[in-house]
Parts: C-alpha cells; structure tokens; sequence
C-alpha cells in the first residue's frame, strides 16, 4: 500500500481510444472547470496515474 493514499474514498477511471483523445480530455476547459471544483471543495492533492495497453 502506498504512504500517499490520505484515505481517498474517490476514483475516476476513464478511457481514451488513443494518446490524442486523452490529450484533449486534458486540455478541455471542462475539465479544468471540474478539477478546479474539487479543489474547492477541499480536495487538494491526488494520484494520476496513465496506463497506455
């Protein structure tokens, strides 16, 4: 187990069809918009982890 897990009670998987896709899901404003809100809320720190298969 990592010493990093601060007891997350969230996961958001998601899947891309190529290296482009995920790229974009990065650089959409949206999503910025949505990370912007959890920070806000109180998360302030978490673990991105990108497996390409």
């Amino acid at each position: 187990m990592s010493d990093r897990n601060q007891g997350y009670q969230v996961v958001l998987k998601v899947g891309f069809e190529d290296r482009a896709a995920l790229d974009a899901y990065k650089a959409n404003t949206e999503h910025h918009a949505c990370s912007a809100f959890i920070r806000s809320v109180g998360r302030l720190d978490g673990i991105v982890i990108d497996i390409e298969i």
